[in-house]
């Protein structure tokens, strides 16, 4: 069938008879009179918690206050060895009281249902490595502290700390984190972004992050010096440099070690990263104020393939399979021979169209097409476990940095959210990106991507919980069949 059948298909579906569009109205009625009434309860115990907590603050400063006044007037009293005496009672006192305090509340905050943290502004930390704007900074945190907010978000890019191979320039995030553990009170998600992206991954971000200046100089290189093959490539010969193949990973003559004679894969860049992170930083991971890491893989942060290159791919176009660079045709060819089929492990498909074809056009992704043959699923299947297996060395790499040493980080992946053409049988922008749809009906490619995360002790993340069918329906007129509500 035809991506126009694919859309009547998807009208007819809806249609309704009176009868029942008026029990669905009346349903849909006291659903929103319910989830009205309930948001109202909601912002009432919000608005009682945030008082609370603003008195709870305000009395702990006034008894601080008084302490102070106390000691300082036993000491001037006492004078001599006792004033000096004193004042280092007062000083190791005070510092019990503030961790105590701030083991309480972060202990409360744990029974929070919903825990909130704060995205750092994206040019807190500029593309050069220096904090901007600390002032400013430190104002905001209190602001997110007396509010209850749980934390702040930050991205640690690899481009931009590993300037030159195995050194890393961590001064900037040091004076970040130093600012949130004085204010107290908030915990910090940080994120290793092993991609170029603007910083945050939106539009009109401040500032731009690469990958580190030496891997581009690598791929650039011409001769046995170089490899441009270390990045995907599409059918179409295009290749996206904005994250490393992850069919190059494991290549330990990839990439340079410090003293550039010896070599080493993208694996251990990645791991010898955190490391340093955690060894940099060990304070704030034992004292509760770094409790989370996201590890970054794949375009954006997520585990996905870059199926739709930032420079050609306009929306909604289905996006292009990343398995034409010299590892993945070698993973590819290596797949069928263990499956007796080495002709299909010559390339991949042929008939999948461009990259920004408007939905299943094309042979392989139309509802009756090549994707449902035993060779498509050969291909899909292959495409899609080698992500998954992709994501799990990222989580074991992280285990070995971070876990090894605090076992109480929580670790957490991004999955994408790719919500257009989702009515189709192919869901070919799903496909592209990692998550094909199987003919098997026991397989689900996003169940396996959860089971794996759950197989490494890792939660998932995923963006665009913001997004609702009505409004990507209201505001793209391209009927792309979007469905974000469906894919979350």
């Amino acid at each position: 069938m035809s991506a126009c059948s694919c859309a009547a298909r998807t009208l007819s579906a809806t249609t309704t008879n009176e009868t029942n569009v008026a029990s669905q109205k009346k349903a849909s009625l006291f659903a929103r009179t319910n989830s009205q009434h309930f948001l109202k309860q909601q912002q009432r115990r919000r608005r009682e918690r945030n008082d609370a907590f603003c008195v709870r603050a305000e009395s702990s400063g006034e008894e601080e206050r008084d302490r102070h006044r106390v000691v300082a007037t036993t000491t001037e009293r006492e004078g001599g060895a006792s004033s000096s005496s004193g004042r280092r009672t007062s000083s190791q006192t005070t510092s019990s009281d503030d961790n105590t305090k701030r083991t309480t509340i972060k202990k409360k905050k744990k029974n929070e249902i919903i825990p909130l943290f704060c995205r750092l502004a994206p040019d807190a930390i500029s593309i050069t490595n220096f904090l901007t704007k600390s002032k400013a900074l430190k104002v905001g945190f209190d602001a997110l502290r007396v509010a209850g907010v749980r934390g702040v978000h930050v991205t640690v890019f690899w481009g931009i700390v590993e300037n030159e191979p195995q050194v890393y320039d961590w001064q900037a995030y040091e004076e970040l984190f130093a600012i949130v553990d004085k204010v107290g009170e908030l915990e910090v998600s940080v994120e290793f972004a092993f991609h170029a992206r603007e910083c945050g991954g939106n539009d009109g971000d401040g500032c731009t992050a690469s990958l580190p200046v030496w891997v581009h100089e690598i791929a650039s290189r011409e001769g046995k010096e170089g490899n441009p093959e270390l990045f995907y490539m599409d059918q179409s010969g295009l290749r996206e440099n904005a994250v490393i193949s992850l069919f190059a990973e494991g290549d330990e003559s990839l990439l340079p070690t410090g003293d550039g004679k010896t070599f080493r894969s993208a694996n251990q860049c990645y791991e010898e990263f955190m490391a340093s992170f955690v060894n940099t930083f060990e304070k704030y991971f034992a004292n509760g104020t770094i409790t989370t890491a996201t590890i970054g893989a794949g375009p954006n942060g997520e585990l996905r393939y870059p199926a739709f290159p930032e420079d050609v791919w306009v929306f909604p176009g289905v996006g292009s399979f990343q398995v034409n660079d010299k590892y993945a045709l070698k993973a590819l060819q290596e797949y069928a021979n263990e499956r007796n089929c080495s002709d299909w492990g010559k390339s991949g498909p042929h008939d999948a169209g461009e990259v920004n074809d408007f939905g299943p056009v094309s042979h392989f992704f139309q509802d009756n097409g090549s994707w449902r043959t035993d060779y498509g699923q050969f291909f899909l299947t292959f495409y899609h476990d080698q992500l998954m297996k992709h994501g799990e060395r990222m989580l074991q790499s992280a285990n070995r940095a971070i876990r090894e040493k605090y076992s109480d980080v929580a670790l957490e992946m991004r999955l994408p959210n790719t919500y257009w053409w989702n009515h189709c049988e192919s869901r070919p922008a799903q496909a592209t990106s990692g998550y094909p749809r199987f003919t098997d009906q026991s397989r689900d490619a996003y169940d396996e991507a959860m089971a794996m995360l759950f197989q490494n002790n890792a939660h998932a993340s995923v963006q665009g919980g913001e997004l609702g069918d009505e409004r990507i329906a209201n505001e793209n007129t391209t009927n792309a069949q979007a469905n974000p509500e469906k894919s979350v």
